[in-house]
């Protein structure tokens, strides 16, 4: 009861964090910019998607092969290549939704109460080992979500640091609540 107690706790704590993260901090609007005309994109790949639904487009176009494609248009003048990851929502809702904080919320919950669990299965006890487990948890999830994104679809640097430096804060509310919660009375 004690680690769902716990985990309660720190989701609802990291379910804070992100909104003020997102809508109150500067760091993840500097690294997300803006197309010079988004009527014209928007216009564009609503013309070019595949699917009616939720998607991820890739350009160029992914299908497992070794290398991109060598069509004329894709490369530039100097060989290189326009390189875009896109997730796609034709009908998104516009603005907050009741609905997806409380998703947030319910992914929050179980991220904390998994790594509480894993605290009580590795029987650590003290707030320093608890706090340090939680965040080796965030620094690996960090790593392994951000980087790859960084090597192999050119994400800006900025954007990427950012993503790290966010899931690091995330990991210290959720190690910092677990540690005061879960250590052990000496």
């Amino acid at each position: 009861m004690k680690n769902f107690i716990a985990a309660f706790v720190a989701g609802f704590l990291c379910l804070c964090w992100s909104n003020v993260s997102w809508m109150i901090l500067p760091w993840h609007k500097t690294t997300i910019h803006s197309f010079k005309n988004d009527q014209v994109v928007q216009t564009a790949i609503l013309e070019n998607i595949s699917s009616s639904g939720k998607a991820v487009y890739a350009l160029p176009a992914f299908h497992g092969k070794k290398e991109a494609p060598k069509s004329p248009q894709l490369i530039n003048e100097d060989g290189t290549i326009l390189r875009a990851f896109v997730a796609v929502v034709p009908q998104a809702p516009n603005g907050f939704s009741p609905i997806k904080l409380a998703y947030e919320f319910g992914y929050d919950f179980l991220i904390a109460l998994l790594i509480a669990f894993l605290i009580s299965w590795a029987n650590l006890a003290t707030f320093a080992s608890i706090l340090g487990f939680t965040l080796v948890i965030g620094f690996i999830s960090s790593v392994s979500t951000n980087l790859p994104n960084w090597n192999w679809w050119g994400f800006a640097s900025d954007y990427v640091l950012v993503g790290m430096a966010d899931g690091m804060v995330y990991s210290l509310i959720i190690g910092l609540v677990l540690a005061l919660m879960l250590k052990k009375k000496a």
